[in-house]
């Protein structure tokens, strides 16, 4: 995702390497309507690094509009999480 994102100390164990999340995505559909999917991730820098297939329906979604959002529910804790909006930043 685009720019650097700073997370809460409290809930930065949610986006550890050692984690057991996954990350549900969401971009803009063709028709305009949100689509979502869980996937794996990584954390580094301050910036959410996912991988999709270049043929994937969420690679097209993201070369049509770079929009997306990310929700990361704690494992250990249903009720807590971490959300993240941006923009796709590169090898789209």
């Amino acid at each position: 995702m685009g720019e650097a994102v700073s997370i809460p100390d409290s809930l930065a164990h949610i986006l550890a390497w050692e984690s057991k999340a996954l990350a549900h995505i969401a971009t803009i559909g063709p028709d305009g309507h949100p689509q979502s999917s869980p996937v794996w991730f990584d954390w580094e820098n301050g910036q959410l690094k996912v991988s999709f297939y270049d043929s994937s329906q969420k690679m097209k979604n993201l070369r049509t509009d770079p929009r997306m959002s990310a929700s990361i529910v704690d494992p250990e804790d249903r009720y807590r999480y971490v959300e993240i909006r941006g923009r796709c930043l590169t090898q789209v």
